[in-house]
């Protein structure tokens, strides 16, 4: 929903949303006398490029969407007037998958020097210098700017020297920035970006960011986090077989579509690890929040109830059609799981037990999902509650989310208060990383922001439920689809955080062919993925 007003001074005002649940009813609208316009996208990663022998992509290239990127950098700049803040909201460059050798000492915890990741930026500057030279010609033009933001594949660009190396080759001086706090603010303190990779619990979060270095073999290095060691090296090994392994939202999928196309591919080592990666990454985007309106509270799980139970948790916590479920099963049932309710918090579990009783109610409505479920199934059973907090009073499942998100804004307040920077005036934040858009929550109940919102990937991406529309219409394995899509067969839709006062700030889809889309629900297959319409 859009909403049209004259420009005024600074001030919050609100339009009604259509979902509910903490925050429902109202939507911060950023207005200003000659506001800038803010376009956040991520995730590009720009990549290894093309393989000079067979002058084709190389599988591990994400990124091939030069005119696109064009088209759209074009658009930002005249829709903006030349006054466009274009921030890259983490994962610009693919740092981590690289056709150069080093970056992996003896120490496990432990990546690229500032040497090795200088070598590994200037492959990827070489390989999409077009790219560049189009990002730079935008930043000269006007009064526009360009924000890098480092995230997790790209954390290289806290060394001053991989940051350097960025701002002189976009070549647009004064215009570009690669801030070494690790996140943008506006210069009027309402719209805030970051990566995401920070928030607690998240596999790919560095412990004292925004320094994420660690010393190793007499040298200062980045450090690798356990997500990173554990999905990384999959994808380096497999990748080359299966080019859209990366591609499956949200980040990490795909590594589902792996083990059930090829049980080898996932030693019973890595079994308890990935449950571990997957039972801290809930897709909370995929339900409805205006099912959970008016005054429905959330409820309480049994916790000691849950933890007697033991392992059993674990497996039953994915639905019985997900593609680990069977594996996971077998191996806590004959005693071959390493990993125990020991490890999850008791934070975690609440979490888990919302995702579950969620995707419980969705399939028992028959809601088709349009991200990480197929559109039947069977329904699942809940965590056991607390017997005062039975019934459908008490029925938001969204808490943990809304939990999750709060103590991270606290943290961020906290970090710009010691940073000197403006607290009081946020109305916008945004996050990238997990590659699955949100069109935005408010996560304070009865509050009119922040706004919080989820810029997806700007590159080609495909969700679960595509796949399974596809593999269906075509008849074909988990192996025939890994095998033979490639990241050209997927939709061109590249996700954005479009802010424009006076209008709501709105995620909305820059379309391959050059127009805007939205995010549809229940669209099936890849012809529908981004034709939601906009202007």
């Amino acid at each position: 929903m859009r909403l049209l007003l004259p420009a005024a001074a600074l001030a919050l005002t609100t339009i009604c949303l259509q979902s509910g649940g903490p925050g429902a009813g109202v939507l911060p609208v950023v207005r200003a006398q000659g506001a800038r316009t803010v376009a956040v996208i991520s995730d590009l990663h720009l990549g290894v490029g093309m393989d000079p022998a067979t002058r084709q992509w190389h599988p591990a290239e994400d990124f091939r969407w030069g005119d696109a990127l064009k088209s759209f950098l074009r658009q930002a700049d005249e829709t903006g007037r030349g006054a466009t803040d274009l921030v890259i909201d983490g994962d610009a460059f693919e740092l981590l998958t690289s056709l150069l050798p080093g970056c992996r000492p003896e120490n496990p915890r432990a990546g690229c020097t500032e040497a090795e990741a200088l070598a590994r930026l200037d492959r990827v500057l070489a390989a999409h210098a077009g790219e560049v030279a189009d990002i730079g010609a935008f930043a000269k033009n006007g009064d526009n700017r360009v924000v890098f933001v480092p995230g997790d594949h790209d954390a290289a660009l806290l060394f001053p020297s991989v940051a350097a190396r960025v701002v002189a080759a976009v070549a647009a001086p004064g215009r570009v920035s690669v801030p070494a706090k690790g996140y943008w603010l506006s210069a009027d303190g309402s719209v805030y970006a970051e990566h995401g990779h920070q928030v607690a619990n998240d596999p790919y979060r560095f412990e004292a960011w925004p320094e994420p270095f660690v010393r190793a073999g007499g040298a200062t290095r980045l450090e690798r986090t356990w997500g990173e060691a554990l999905i990384q090296d999959i994808y380096d090994r497999h990748e080359s077989a299966y080019p859209i392994l990366d591609n499956v939202a949200e980040e990490g999928g795909g590594v589902k579509y792996l083990a059930s196309a090829d049980p080898t591919a996932i030693t019973g080592a890595q079994l308890g690890p990935l449950l571990k990666f997957f039972l801290s990454r809930h897709a909370w985007q995929q339900f409805r929040p205006e099912l959970d309106g008016g005054d429905v509270e959330p409820p309480l799980w049994d916790l000691a109830a849950i933890r007697k139970a033991g392992k059993t948790f674990l497996f039953e916590s994915l639905p019985a059609d997900d593609r680990l479920r069977e594996r996971v099963e077998r191996a806590v049932k004959e005693d071959g799981f390493a990993v125990g309710l020991d490890e999850l918090s008791d934070a975690q579990i609440v979490a888990v037990c919302d995702y579950r009783a969620a995707v419980r109610r969705s399939r028992r409505r028959l809601e088709r999902s349009f991200t990480q479920l197929i559109s039947a199934g069977p329904p699942g059973a809940e965590c056991p509650r607390l017997p005062d907090t039975r019934g459908p009073a008490f029925e938001y499942f969204l808490g943990s989310r809304d939990a999750q998100t709060t103590a991270h804004l606290a943290a961020v307040r906290a970090t710009l208060a010691k940073d000197g920077r403006q607290t009081d005036n946020l109305k916008v934040v945004v996050f990238g990383h997990r590659h699955l858009p949100d069109e935005g929550f408010v996560p304070v109940k009865g509050a009119a922001a922040p706004l919080v919102l989820n810029a997806g990937a700007w590159q080609r991406t495909v969700t679960p439920f595509q796949l399974n529309d596809v593999a269906t219409a075509r008849m074909w394995s988990d192996a025939d689809v890994l095998r033979r899509l490639t990241p050209e067969d997927l939709p061109a839709c590249y996700g954005v955080v479009w802010i424009q006062p006076p209008a709501a700030p709105r995620f909305r889809f820059w379309r391959g062919n050059g127009t805007w889309g939205n995010l549809p629900r229940d669209a099936g297959g890849f012809a529908t993925a981004c034709t939601g319409g906009g202007p």
